[in-house]
């Protein structure tokens, strides 16, 4: 019998992998999380499941691909994740390296950018970096 999980990948049209199934099962068991890749990568290895870093980030982008997880840039080179999928805001503590959520309806925004020429505005994340 297929798990939760395992539907839940085959349904985004991913092909079904042991490395995949053991991401997923670190990811989407338990309350919704933020993380990093080098967070997820952790709790595998202390699972003492042989998987790389880089399979860890080839599934990350596998999963934002095919609407499993959120991306979250807080700036270059700092990729976070979420498997909120619901439209949201962040506030983000660099003390504390933590991602907190803000409800969509706490934020309100009176007037947005004009975008250029030939394209619209798909969506827009708010992150408020606190001390």
């Amino acid at each position: 019998m297929q798990t939760f999980i395992q539907k839940k990948i085959q349904s985004s049209g991913l092909r079904l992998t042991y490395q995949r199934l053991k991401i997923a099962e670190a990811l989407f068991s338990g309350p919704p999380k933020h993380f990093t890749a080098e967070h997820i990568h952790e709790v595998i290895k202390k699972e003492k499941l042989n998987i790389s870093l880089a399979t860890v980030y080839n599934t990350l982008r596998d999963f934002t691909q095919n609407n499993l997880l959120n991306e979250i840039i807080l700036e270059s080179g700092r990729n976070w994740y979420d498997t909120r999928l619901e439209e949201h805001h962040h506030f983000y503590n660099p003390k504390t390296n933590e991602l907190i959520d803000i409800r969509k309806n706490d934020i309100s925004l009176s007037k947005f950018p004009t975008p250029p020429v030939g394209f619209k505005i798909k969506k827009f994340n708010v992150i408020i970096e606190i001390e």
